[in-house]
């Protein structure tokens, strides 16, 4: 393409450095066109559950191969800090998808009634309370008189009272501390408390799991779902098919991971440095057991109706809403 125009005559040194100014602009134009923000594409903020893990590789799969951009999405994959802070990302609309708890997120939806879970992905939750062997806490009563690290925001400020009562503790009998995610493992490390609140199938991260003693809540009479695909009923109503294409994205790089993880492990250390390989490995060798094959993100109505009945009975929900109206199978096929 011609910018300039033909010349006549000498080429002065100001007309040179204007041609070579639009040349450089035009390649830019052109390699933008190229990129994956190509004009069109539905843009997709996504946020993880807590800071980047294993179960996150997957993700960074997909955005490196190019599975969302193929389905015509534009995404940008941000660090989450719990739960409960990536589904009020969602509420104030910094976020179009989010990955959460879905115990979390049924207690939100209960409240605010416009959220909806469109995959499930981890069914069982792992929640637990993570301690040290030497703290000597290996059942909810040991837990009377100890500090235990939580963040609020995070779906355990929401189900650890809960937990608590329907095992005899009150509140007064504990001291809570709220620490951000990644003081965490620090501050247990540390001693500077007895315990914090965390995944099991995370727990690797922390310490060697021998050195460990976990109390998980669903061994302790909670029936809780693990994590999901959370979005609002409005952009999964306004932006039916751009649901439809980050599940099918989604799930052809879960496939991919459950098969052979290398590629996605690969994925997700080029985002953090915090994890070992092997760590890695484990957590997501530990978080894929018992997962379905093929992974379709498909979710169970039984499984949700026993979670609602148990968060309840346990008054975390006081007035549970129809099954229906906290997930949809619509978006996975």
């Amino acid at each position: 393409m011609n910018i300039i125009g033909s010349t006549q005559g000498p080429v002065r040194r100001g007309t040179t450095l204007l041609r070579t100014l639009l040349t450089a602009v035009l390649a830019l134009a052109l390699t933008a066109c190229g990129s994956g923000n190509s004009e069109g594409a539905t843009k997709i903020g996504f946020q993880t559950s807590f800071l980047y893990n294993a179960w996150d590789a997957p993700f960074f799969l997909a955005l490196d191969k190019g599975y969302y951009s193929d389905e015509g999405l534009d995404v940008e994959i941000r660090e989450g800090q719990g739960s409960g802070a990536a589904i009020q990302s969602l509420l104030g609309g910094a976020n179009q998808i989010v990955e959460a708890e879905r115990a979390a997120m049924s207690i939100q939806a209960t409240e605010v009634g416009n959220l909806v879970s469109v995959a499930g992905l981890k069914t069982s939750n792992g929640l637990a309370i993570v301690s040290n062997k030497d703290r000597g806490i290996k059942t909810p009563a040991d837990l009377r008189g100890k500090t235990i690290g939580i963040t609020l925001g995070s779906s355990e400020s929401g189900i650890l009272p809960a937990f608590l009562k329907q095992n005899g503790i009150s509140l007064d009998e504990v001291k809570i501390e709220n620490l951000a995610a990644s003081q965490k493992a620090q501050f247990l490390a540390a001693g500077k408390v007895d315990a914090i609140s965390f995944v099991d199938y995370s727990a690797v991260s922390i310490a060697p799991l021998d050195e460990l003693n976990m109390i998980t809540f669903t061994d302790y009479g909670l029936t809780l779902l693990g994590t999901g695909l959370i979005t609002t009923t409005e952009f999964a109503k306004d932006h039916p098919d751009a649901v439809k294409a980050f599940n099918r994205a989604t799930m052809k790089a879960f496939n991919e991971a459950i098969a052979d993880p290398d590629a996605a492990i690969d994925a997700l250390l080029k985002r953090t440095k915090v994890l070992s390989r092997d760590a890695a490995m484990t957590q997501w060798t530990l978080y894929v057991k018992g997962a379905p094959k093929p992974f379709t993100g498909a979710q169970d109505a039984a499984e949700w109706t026993a979670m609602l009945a148990s968060l309840k009975d346990a008054g975390v929900i006081k007035a549970p809403k129809p099954t229906d109206q906290y997930f949809t199978d619509d978006f996975v096929s």
